[in-house]
């Protein structure tokens, strides 16, 4: 498309600000239609629930001065009967008040249901009540004889027209005292008052706490008044009413549709209520009952306001609900008695509430319409700055695109698989956020992938040599096989990732877990290599470069590839060819001893300088542990190591090999006239024991690794000592291939010299590690040897 026809949408600044605009002017328009309708709504249920509270609270004390009368002619037996009682047992003579009494409690039974028995005392201990028996009447009478704990008791069962039915007389029953029960002391005590006091004070009322009632086996409020006659005789007459009648006249209260009530003393303790409804239980204490703040939090609130602010009504929240409670003394029962009602605010006035809810319903419709008009406008317009962002993304990632291919384009060499291009790694590792990229590539037998750049883009560094064996990632190679990707969570412990074993062990040397992303590298739909991205943040922007990059090292992979495989089936010819007798004799500290042959002159060579001595190190790294058991097992999986070691240098035809604490140093050849295959057999040999070692190393949780060194040059060679001496070679050839070994980049790593590598490079593949300093050398190059040709 020529330039001029690609079209800006966002350079017109005014169609930006009028599409602005046109957004804001309908949702802040919605948004005040809103606002009035709240607003309106909220004054209207202001208006509507201050006048439902005032009318419901208007309601309550109706109900509660109703309530109120009702509890007090529920209790007006007590004080009028208490009064009539001063009148009629005012004789002289005792047969004559206990006739009076008689009759005259009769009468109040037969009228009064609420009321259980009475009692009457004189100041002598003796005792008459009258209680129910059914439809009849019980009068019993305790006088007490001469022994102070004895009395004679006698029971008569009466018609309500005082006709006896039966008598029943004990004597010598075991005697309690009514003088010391509350009704008569509290009843006393009053009487002494009024006598002491100048104001006139006629028959006052004493009420007890609920108690058990031994004579009449009930939970009883017993209402007490004294006096005395006119011979100065004490006499105290008492009235029982009865618990179980009064809680049932309060439950049976109707308050609202689901409030109730109660009667409690300013302690909290409950004289009447529902807290009572197990009054006719055995095991029932009504003596401690009190209100339950968590089951009756709005009556326990109530009292609270009750003791501070006195009587009146109150809006009380419990139980996510609003409660119109509303509390009066009860002054007639001289108790300090308070009279609590509570229900829901909203039982009341049913009819202002069903407006207000209506008036309620009808805004909330209209304010969700307005609010879905809202969200619709406001939904459109994140939808256009999505696609502004999308766009603004998308032409972010082109330009990115575009950089990286400039770049990529710009390489020297790029095709040319002679020359590193480490800048591949860094650029998968920047274009798709990844910690680590590297590039590996297939060896001819198709068993092992060679690590031939890895980018650590936390640390900045790079790396190669790193091998995948099939038979430790059998997953992986099969995708590489079929020819696709693979996303594997790797973590730190190896057996996370059934089939990737070496690409877990290599992660958990590197510290790295997560996620690790396995591209196959094709050339003609056959694997040649592999891509790997470890915790990439933005794979998909990635996807060009990522192809780009395959088929990059596709081509050079192809060009490598097609090189004269040649060189190692006569690297095999000459090692079949050259081997020798693999018959030993071991000298202390050798696992195959330097000799030659069974004659004395042809053993281990004479002392002095050799110009060419080949000569490979292996180390072992953490070989060594605090922990004695840890100790037994490594040297048992060091033994098997060293087994395995001395097998492959057998079948090779290694000159000899022998241990250094944790080196194992391995001799090629040491002669005046340099065996050209001495070398060859040397990395021969260090490629199977690399092999054999990792694949013994990641089957055991053990944090021993090695790596091997490789150089071949001057070496100095002695024998020390008598029978049996001592055989001895040190020199630059051993020095170089101890640092080779101390400095090899990773585990499995073999790296060698310059001047092994120029005996090699024709038979084996390598990669350039760089330069390092050598002692006595100076700056010297060194190899990283991947694999055969």
């Amino acid at each position: 498309m020529p330039t001029a026809e690609i079209i800006d949408p966002y350079a017109d600044l005014r169609a930006n600000r009028r599409q602005i605009i046109s957004i804001c002017i309908p949702v802040v328009s919605v948004a005040v239609v809103i606002g009035t309708i709240v607003w309106a709504s909220w004054k209207n249920y202001e208006v509507a629930h201050t006048g439902t509270v005032a009318l419901s609270k208007q309601l309550m004390e109706s109900e509660q001065r109703y309530v109120a009368q009702k509890v007090t002619d529920y209790l007006a037996p007590a004080s009028s009967s208490g009064m009539l009682a001063h009148d009629m047992l005012d004789s002289t003579s005792k047969q004559d008040n206990v006739t009076n009494f008689k009759l005259f409690t009769r009468s109040i039974l037969r009228l009064s249901q609420q009321v259980d028995s009475f009692y009457l005392a004189n100041q002598d201990g003796q005792l008459w009540i009258v209680s129910r028996d059914g439809e009849n009447f019980k009068e019993i009478e305790i006088l007490p004889n001469s022994e102070e704990t004895k009395a004679n008791y006698a029971k008569k069962t009466v018609t309500p027209e005082g006709q006896a039915i039966t008598e029943v007389s004990k004597n010598n029953i075991p005697y309690t005292d009514p003088r010391k029960d509350n009704w008569y002391t509290n009843a006393v005590n009053g009487l002494f008052e009024e006598a002491n006091s100048s104001s006139e004070t006629v028959n006052r009322i004493h009420w007890t706490p609920p108690y058990w009632d031994a004579y009449t086996h009930h939970f009883l409020i017993t209402a007490s008044t004294a006096y005395a006659d006119s011979l100065g005789h004490r006499k105290v007459f008492a009235i029982n009413i009865s618990l179980n009648e009064l809680s049932d006249f309060i439950n049976s209260l109707i308050v609202g549709k689901t409030g109730q009530a109660v009667i409690v003393d300013r302690s909290g303790k409950v004289i009447a209520g529902h807290n009572m409804i197990g009054l006719n239980n055995p095991d029932f204490d009504a003596t401690d009952v009190f209100l339950n703040p968590v089951t009756q939090p709005v009556f326990t609130r109530a009292l609270n306001i009750f003791r501070v602010n006195g009587a009146g009504a109150h809006i009380i929240s419990a139980h996510k609900k609003n409660y119109i409670a509303i509390s009066t003394g009860l002054p007639k029962t001289q108790r300090d008695w308070v009279l609590m009602l509570n229900a829901p605010e909203n039982e009341f006035a049913s009819f202002i509430q069903k407006t207000k809810e209506q008036s309620f319903y009808s805004s909330f419709i209209i304010t969700l319409l307005a609010i879905f008009l809202s969200i619709a406008l406001i939904y459109q317009g994140n939808k256009i700055r999505k696609y502004r962002k999308e766009r603004s993304l998308n032409a972010a990632k082109e330009e990115k695109e575009r950089t990286t291919l400039l770049k990529i384009a710009t390489i020297p060499n790029l095709l040319d698989p002679d020359h590193d291009i480490p800048i591949l790694t860094e650029i998968l590792t920047g274009i798709t956020g990844s910690s680590r990229a590297a590039i590996w590539r297939l060896l001819p037998d198709s068993k092992s992938l060679v690590c031939e750049d890895l980018f650590d883009s936390k640390q900045g560094v790079h790396a190669v040599g790193m091998e995948l064996e099939r038979e430790l990632n059998q997953h992986l190679f099969q995708a590489l096989e079929e020819g696709h990707s693979l996303s594997l969570d790797i973590g730190n412990v190896v057996d996370q990732t059934p089939g990737a074993e070496g690409l877990s062990r290599l992660a958990k040397q590197a510290g790295e877990d997560g996620t690790v992303v396995f591209y196959p590298v094709l050339n003609m739909h056959q694997a040649i290599g592999a891509l790997t991205l470890t915790n990439p943040d933005h794979l998909a922007q990635g996807d060009l470069i990522i192809s780009l990059i395959s088929a990059i090292m596709s081509l050079r992979f192809s060009v490598s590839e097609a090189r004269d495989t040649s060189h190692q089936k006569q690297v095999k010819l000459d090692l079949a060819v050259s081997g020798r007798d693999n018959t030993f004799k071991h000298l202390e500290g050798f696992l195959i001893s330097p000799e030659k042959g069974e004659k004395d002159n042809e053993k281990v060579p004479h002392s002095g300088m050799y110009p060419d001595v080949p000569i490979m190190v292996l180390k072992l790294n953490r070989a060594y542990s605090s922990q004695h058991a840890d100790d037994r097992d490594i040297i048992a999986l060091v033994e098997n190591l060293a087994k395995n070691i001395q097998e492959i240098c057998k079948s090779l035809s290694v000159f000899a090999l022998q241990v250094l604490g944790n080196r194992v140093v391995f001799l090629g050849d040491c002669s005046l006239v340099t065996d050209p295959l001495a070398i060859t057999r040397l990395a021969e040999a260090s490629l199977q024991i690399r092999e054999k070692c990792l694949n013994i190393l990641a089957q055991q949780n053990t944090k021993l690794s090695f790596s091997i060194g490789i150089d071949s040059s001057t070496a100095l060679v002695s024998r020390f000592g008598e029978d049996p001496a001592v055989f001895n070679i040190w020199g630059e050839s051993l020095a170089t291939a101890e640092l080779l070994a101390d400095t090899a980049p990773g585990e499995g790593v073999i790296q060698v010299s310059d001047s092994a590598h120029q005996k090699l490079k024709d038979q084996y593949l390598f990669r350039p590690r760089g330069s390092f300093y050598q002692p006595d050398v100076g700056i010297a190059t060194s190899y990283i040897l991947a694999g055969r040709w």
